[in-house]
């Protein structure tokens, strides 16, 4: 340590270690009477600053936006477009707390109903065709069965012939035989037009019934649409409205909107979440788990704790405007409280370093000088030079350790430079 009190007198001739104690004997003068004269030589306390001795917090503070962790989207239901384009008929009021199953909003169901009347008007006309369709089938079947019993009995006939010619010329049997094949093939095809009239009326009341089915299953498909024009809440939350991409605002009774475009959001309360980011001169102060205190600018007097849950590995431009480099970061409160809303803007507080007992000066009270950082301490006959190592720093305060302790009066830089 260099004792800036006065110019030391040796018999010996100056070396290099003199001139540098010289030189320190000069630098202390200088500012002690530099420090003597802003202050009118009254004292130095308007100049000097206490080393304090206790806890220390390095905090690093970015402003950020609440969000919840849990978030529903109710989206426009799929519908038929036959049913036209249906608009938004109702919401609830936005900001509503509602819970699994409650009403949120309907949507206009005119075209729907329509559809239905006029798919149950097919229907009955359907039902009916095909009520034709098979009294018709059974008189054609009935028929060929006459026929084919007519022909029977004919045959019948034809054999019995046949048999009372058996001792008559041969020109009469052969006569006799040939009716008798004749009536024989005529059988056969009226019961090979009875099975193929068979499995063509089955095929065609296949066919109609197919087209009855699919009646029937879109009668079905537009009452389940009616379900789905009544939106319900899937779970527990706040009634969010989204914003309506065609318009640019957000989405309201009126609206027509696209299958599966979102209508409302339901922020789950129960765990709240903040997005905020950090300079990329700051992200290496940053670590998962690290605890925070975020403040809510609507209300800045209640305090809420939390960790950080996932930082970015990749940087962003800050804006357009600004080519500077920021991480995102995210942050999990430890609890949920009725005042915690999405969107609100909030401050978080990061705790970067803390030390039960440390020594603490103000970061103007560091000088910086030859390549080490010093600090200088008041004594009753000046100011004693005492390098220090720097340990963690707040926006105002910095740790040091050296030859210092609680409650020594040091220098506040005076145009030499600080850090």
């Amino acid at each position: 340590m260099k004792y800036l009190s006065g110019v030391q007198e040796t018999s010996e001739r100056p070396g290099r270690r003199d001139v540098v104690k010289f030189q320190g004997l000069v630098s202390g003068l200088i500012l002690t009477t530099v420090l003597c004269i802003q202050s009118g030589c009254d004292g130095y306390d308007s100049q000097f600053a206490r080393v304090e001795q206790g806890r220390f917090r390095s905090t690093l503070t970015e402003t950020g936006e609440l969000q919840a962790v849990s978030y529903t989207i109710i989206p426009m239901p799929h519908f038929n477009w036959q049913y036209g384009r249906p608009k938004i008929a109702t919401l609830e009021p936005e900001g509503t707390v509602v819970s699994k199953g409650e009403v949120v909003g309907t949507i206009e169901t005119s075209g729907v109903v329509k559809e239905i009347g006029r798919k149950k008007a097919d229907l009955a006309i359907a039902r009916a065709i095909l009520k034709n369709m098979r009294v018709q089938h059974a008189s054609k079947l009935k028929q060929l069965e006459g026929d084919i019993r007519s022909a029977e009995s004919s045959l019948r006939v034809a054999e019995i012939d046949e048999q009372r010619v058996s001792f008559e010329s041969k020109t009469q049997k052969k006569l006799k035989a040939l009716d008798t094949a004749i009536k024989t093939l005529a059988l056969k095809r009226l019961h090979k037009r009875l099975e193929t009239v068979s499995v063509v009326q089955a095929e065609e009341v296949r066919i109609h019934r197919a087209v009855i089915r699919k009646i029937e299953s879109s009668i079905a498909m537009a009452r389940r649409t009616l379900e789905t024009f009544v939106l319900r809440a899937p779970a527990h939350g706040l009634i969010e409205y989204r914003q309506n991409r065609l318009t640019g605002r957000k989405v309201s009774v009126g609206d027509q909107l696209w299958p599966g475009t979102p209508i409302l959001g339901l922020p789950n309360l129960s765990r709240m979440k903040a997005k905020t980011w950090v300079s990329e001169t700051d992200i290496n102060k940053i670590a998962l788990d690290q605890q925070i205190r975020l403040r809510l600018d609507a209300f800045p007097k209640f305090v809420f704790s939390g960790h950080v849950t996932e930082v970015s590995r990749i940087g962003r431009r800050k804006n357009r405007n600004d080519r500077s480099k920021v991480f995102d970061v995210e942050l999990l409160l430890d609890v949920a409280d009725p005042l915690l809303r999405p969107g609100m803007t909030v401050s978080c507080e990061f705790l970067v370093a803390y030390l039960e007992d440390a020594l603490f000066v103000p970061s103007d009270c560091i000088h910086q000088d030859k390549g080490e950082f010093v600090l200088y301490v008041k004594q009753t006959w000046g100011l004693k030079r005492v390098p220090v190592s720097l340990g963690p720093r707040s926006n105002r305060t910095v740790v040091v350790s050296g030859d210092v302790l609680e409650g020594d009066q040091v220098a506040k830089a005076v145009r030499m430079g600080s850090i």
